[in-house]
């Protein structure tokens, strides 16, 4: 037999088929072992204990074929070569008490109408004559796919439903760090699929390594040329903590983290991803660079002509902005339709363009504010594709600039990044000497965070070696540097 190894005081059934090779006189015996570095408890017993002779042997090498989100085709082997007359298979799920029944003829059934996401248990016996069957076999035990989804997708993680088709998985070292459906942030409804190091009940991080990521299986239906992902996505900042999107083993996308604001992002893929593909969001925030990630209004369909790509904002001020793009090397763009707006605008200014355009210069902006933009091409036959991916900017600060740190507006466009040794940047190399332990860098006025500390009623950027988490100094060292960089 197995080795039992019940770790509680229940009572357990067990039982077991022998060949008629042990025909004769044999001898019983129970072991118990103790290695003396095993705890077993409670002491071990046995009760009831019964042999009988059969004729009708229990199947074995029990074998999940195949299983899919609604299937599973089942297969066994017979004892000893014997041809039964019938077989019949008992399925529950994993947590149910009753097993359904039922009954065929052959080493192998499909059972249907199975749930989505769901785990099963199975066994089998052999029916050899209306009056003499065998015991069951051993517990088999599988766990079925998601449901299957084909084109166009659309997911606003407003439906409980579908929701519960998305996997989350914690990745590596993601302890705290975990990928979330709720309604700590959405962008246009209630919910989105977020990170969160509090148990979903805000869009936050700590600094922690790991990746976890949320995945959806999706049929790409075969028969277009091209297909296209479209969503809207916040947080990021760098290689350090950003949000990307895998088809099954291949980056479609760069790294989410144009914004600290809710922007679209549109990918577009070839026919080579017809066909079933597994779409995977990962999430790797393991620095302090904020804001946390998000993402929302997720679409997917087959198109006939690409959004346009390549988006590069240049030569910023702080009141113009150069807006760049490539056009398309298959089709003839008949003209472009370029949008753009602030932060904190809801609608777009819109401006219609030449086919010869490939660039525009953006004029009359606000100091020290982040703005949006993105395209769409006119193609022959007064077809339009759909908008590309936002890309966003900042414009600079003017001069001459001052700042006494009780702007609320102005501190916003300050950032502060902690990072430890084990997180290097590569402007940092020349001063590693000077920074051991934890250290806070001052890398400009470029994003959204900035850390105050009252001095009667007014505010001060600081910098201490070491810190409570209220942010008051606890211990200054003479060693402490103030790097300035321009």
């Amino acid at each position: 037999s197995q080795y039992y190894q019940a770790p509680d005081s229940v009572w357990q059934h067990y039982e077991f088929i022998v060949d008629s090779s042990y025909y004769g006189a044999e001898r019983i015996y129970f072991s118990w072992e103790d290695y003396g570095y095993y705890t077993c408890d409670p002491t071990a017993a046995v009760d009831n204990f019964c042999v009988s002779a059969t004729n009708c042997g229990r199947p074995g090498s029990l074998q999940n074929v195949t299983v899919t989100d609604t299937l599973a085709e089942l297969s066994w082997q017979p004892f000893d070569n014997q041809t039964p007359e019938s077989y019949t298979v008992a399925y529950r799920k994993m947590n149910d008490t009753v097993f359904t029944e039922v009954i065929v003829t052959d080493t192998s059934c499909i059972i249907g109408g199975l749930q989505p996401l769901t785990e099963y248990v199975w066994k089998v016996r052999a029916n050899c004559s209306p009056s003499e069957y065998s015991f069951w076999s051993e517990e088999e035990d599988f766990f079925t796919d998601q449901l299957h989804v084909g084109l166009p997708y659309f997911c606003d993680f407003e439906d409980a439903v579908e929701n519960s088709n998305w996997q989350i998985e914690t990745g590596w070292e993601s302890d705290n760090n975990q990928i979330y459906i709720g309604n700590a942030v959405a962008y246009g409804g209630q919910n989105s699929l977020y990170i969160s190091n509090d148990g979903g009940l805000t869009n936050s991080y700590i600094p922690h390594g790991g990746e976890p990521y949320a995945f959806r299986e999706i049929y790409f239906t075969p028969g277009f040329s091209k297909y296209q992902i479209d969503f809207d996505v916040k947080g990021g900042g760098s290689m350090q903590g950003f949000m990307q999107v895998i088809l099954n083993n291949d980056a479609v996308s760069g790294f989410l983290s144009d914004a600290p604001f809710w922007t679209h992002h549109s990918i577009t893929v070839d026919s080579s991803f017809a066909g079933l593909q597994l779409l995977r969001i990962d999430f790797r925030f393991n620095t302090s660079l904020n804001p946390a990630g998000a993402i929302d209004n997720i679409s997917i369909k087959g198109i006939s002509h690409s959004s346009p790509e390549q988006l590069a904002t240049t030569d910023i001020t702080a009141h113009t902005a150069r807006l760049t793009w490539q056009p398309d090397t298959i089709e003839v763009p008949q003209g472009y339709l370029l949008a753009y707006r602030a932060e904190t605008d809801s609608t777009y200014t819109e401006t219609l363009l030449s086919a010869s355009d490939t660039a525009f210069q953006l004029s009359n902006l606000t100091a020290s504010n982040w703005y949006a933009w993105k395209l769409k091409v006119q193609y022959a036959g007064n077809v339009w594709s759909d908008w590309s991916s936002e890309k966003a900017f900042q414009t600079l600060a003017q001069i001459p600039y001052f700042c006494d740190f009780e702007d609320d507006a102005e501190n916003a466009c300050w950032t502060i990044r902690k990072i430890t040794r084990c997180c290097l940047f590569p402007a940092m190399t020349v001063y590693l000497t000077l920074m051991t332990f934890k250290t806070i860098l001052l890398f400009g006025r470029t994003a959204t965070f900035i850390w105050n500390r009252d001095i009667p009623s007014t505010n001060s950027l600081w910098i201490s070696r070491a810190w409570d988490k209220k942010g008051r100094i606890m211990r200054s060292f003479s060693s402490m540097h103030l790097l300035i960089h321009l």
